[in-house]
């Protein structure tokens, strides 16, 4: 996902303090663009071009540069709250609305030009970031509005936000001489770019494995259909509803050991030198800002707290779980043993699915075919749907033909009574270049404005069965559980 920066770090005043300030500057909106909706309006992704991406990107930076200008321009005795904080909070969302609904594009969009501008963009995006959060201007703008008189005074949410701040910027390195700022800049830089190709190669990876009838054996007759080309083979792409059924399900060891080996290295000859590369930048950004390593930096400030706790909770875990472990290892080896009396004793990667699997159904009667009959995805929804609704007093309303960047995609508006307090999209089903896991993606967030409530916006991207002509989309209950817990 998206790395950190300032105005994301920004968040926690958006959700600590939109519910009591209101925002003093007016919602951006740029005619003709498509991005920039109208107040609490949908999305028009449908008409969004490369060319609407560019000029939202570029727009939303000079337009955040020029208000940068205007608060640093404040003098340092007349400062407040609402004029340098909450001010900042809200050229963080103007931007954070904008680059936040991009990287989204970036991730899902199935047209080659505006995903790729999206991506180049998010890049730009992130290290304006990283330039606004080595800013000596903003920091000192925040650094004496946290002396002043005011600031003294301040209690729960604004003093939390205020100290948090500043400790922020002196851990990330204000601490340090302006050169060596500089340089910790261009790191941070390089590691965006990093983050953004990575993802890229993953996402665009294209392999597959065909395979022949007898390859097949033990796959769900359903499984086959989607996948039975028209000389009677079978394509399995690497994508999770491919995978994981045939790594569960396929008898043909030879055939999954290759899969397995096809989707363990997804874009390897491009993201290993990508990973090595990462590596060394966080060494040399942690190194720059006087950490051992970048676990000590990243978890200074998280619950964890530091790398030895880390280390010292998965040891225990280890210790605690691991009589349990042996003997599950020890029944799936007696499996192997039975169904595989050749070979190693021992259990490879690409036999566990289905050794657990066959455990399952003869042990336990427990036979994942049979359970996901019960999983429609219109099913599996409705119930979510239902908790969710009760639990938070509110209802869903689907939008008819709404203007999304996929046909798969559907949105739902949420209201309280019948108050509009939110708008999601569902994005579910796998396809070429799309983001392969499943993440929830923020775009917009609630926020006060003199213009009333800004609702929320979000995406849930997943990539789960798609349903055929004759069959619905039927879940695993393991998918289950991924949809209810993003």
């Amino acid at each position: 996902m998206r790395s950190s920066w300032i105005f994301v770090a920004f968040a926690t005043l958006l959700a600590a303090c939109s519910a009591h300030q209101e925002s003093p500057r007016p919602y951006l909106v740029v005619a003709g663009n498509p991005l920039f909706n109208e107040f609490n309006k949908p999305i028009d992704f449908k008409s969004v071009t490369a060319d609407h991406i560019r000029q939202a990107a570029d727009t939303v930076i000079s337009y955040a540069r020029a208000e940068l200008q205007r608060l640093y321009a404040i003098d340092d005795d007349d400062r407040t709250f609402d004029n340098t904080m909450l001010y900042l909070d809200d050229i963080g969302n103007d931007v954070d609305r904008i680059a936040s609904t991009i990287y989204l594009l970036g991730s899902t969009h199935p047209d080659s030009l505006v995903r790729t501008t999206a991506q180049q963009k998010s890049t730009e995006l992130e290290k304006f970031g990283n330039e606004i959060s080595l800013s000596d201007d903003l920091y000192n703008a925040v650094k004496a509005y946290s002396q002043s008189a005011e600031a003294r005074t301040l209690t729960g949410y604004k003093e939390r936000y205020l100290r948090e701040r500043v400790e922020d910027f002196e851990r990330n390195g204000f601490a340090l001489p302006k050169e060596l700022r500089d340089s910790l800049r261009s790191i941070m830089d390089d590691i965006s770019e990093i983050g953004t190709e990575f993802n890229r190669n993953i996402a665009a990876y294209q392999d597959e494995l065909i395979l022949r009838e007898a390859d097949m054996e033990g796959l769900p007759e359903d499984y086959k259909q989607a996948r039975r080309q028209p000389d009677g083979t079978y394509r399995i792409d690497l994508s999770y509803p491919s995978y994981l059924p045939f790594m569960k399900y396929s008898k043909s060891d030879r055939a999954r050991k290759a899969l397995y080996i096809k989707y363990y290295n997804r874009a390897a000859d491009t993201n290993i030198d990508l990973l090595r590369r990462l590596l060394q930048k966080r060494q040399q950004f942690a190194r720059l800002l006087g950490y051992k390593t970048y676990a000590e930096w990243r978890l200074e400030d998280r619950m964890a707290l530091t790398p030895e706790n880390v280390w010292e909770f998965e040891e225990n875990l280890i210790k605690s779980v691991r009589p349990k472990a042996e003997a599950d290892y020890q029944e799936l080896l007696a499996v192997r043993r039975a169904r595989m009396p050749k070979g190693p004793d021992k259990i490879n990667h690409w036999e566990s699915a289905y050794l657990e699997n066959i455990l399952l159904e003869e042990k336990y009667q427990v036979d994942d075919n049979v359970i996901k009959e019960y999983f429609p995805l219109d099913n599996v929804l409705a119930g979510l749907f239902q908790i969710t609704q009760s639990l938070f007093n509110v209802r869903y309303v689907e939008i008819e033909n709404p203007s999304v960047w996929h046909p798969d995609v559907r949105a739902f508006e949420v209201f309280d009574g019948d108050k509009l307090v939110g708008r999601f999209y569902l994005d579910l089903f796998p396809r070429p270049n799309k983001y392969t896991h499943a993440a929830c993606f923020g775009m917009i967030m609630g926020k006060n404005t003199p213009q009333g409530y800004q609702i929320p916006n979000a995406t849930l991207v997943c990539n789960f069965p798609a349903p055929m002509a004759d069959r619905p989309s039927l879940m695993p209950h393991s998918q289950v559980e991924t949809s209810f817990q993003k």
